[in-house]
């Protein structure tokens, strides 16, 4: 369409690479053009870009729709009940416990001294043992 606009026409290359390169490029020189070339080559320009999203919208539009139906299938609806019930059974979770905020020492990897400092502390307070919280770690 461009081509047989510009056609009979003097136009330099610099002005005809911006006129191929973009629509705004193509309005610009447009602007600047004298007359009836002028408006011929803005309406080929506005027309080019419209039948290009004519042909891009319903291709987005499908793969718009393809993602939606991937997720309906292979994401969950919802969340599962408890993600920490099956803690026990995953490798490596076994000792990832921490003590409630402020009530004790947590355990980490040197249990033992820990456990050592908690019976010492018991020792000498006979209070209630901390509340322990497990929190499981996903992999």
């Amino acid at each position: 369409m461009i081509g047989g606009t510009l056609a009979g026409h003097a136009v330099p290359p610099v002005a005809a690479s911006a006129i191929k390169s973009s629509v705004g490029g193509a309005l610009e020189v447009a602007h600047r053009a004298p007359g009836a070339f002028g408006a011929a080559l803005a309406a080929v320009a506005r027309h080019g870009f419209v039948h290009g999203m004519e042909l891009a919208m319903p291709l987005a539009a499908g793969v718009a729709l393809a993602g939606a139906l991937v997720v309906l299938a292979f994401l969950p609806a919802r969340a599962g009940a408890d993600p920490d019930a099956d803690a026990e059974s995953r490798p490596g979770a076994a000792g990832r416990e921490l003590a409630v905020a402020g009530t004790g020492p947590a355990r980490g990897p040197s249990e033992e001294a820990t456990e050592e400092a908690t019976e010492e502390t018991t020792e000498e307070a006979p209070e209630e043992a901390p509340e322990r919280v497990r929190i499981g770690v996903r992999r």
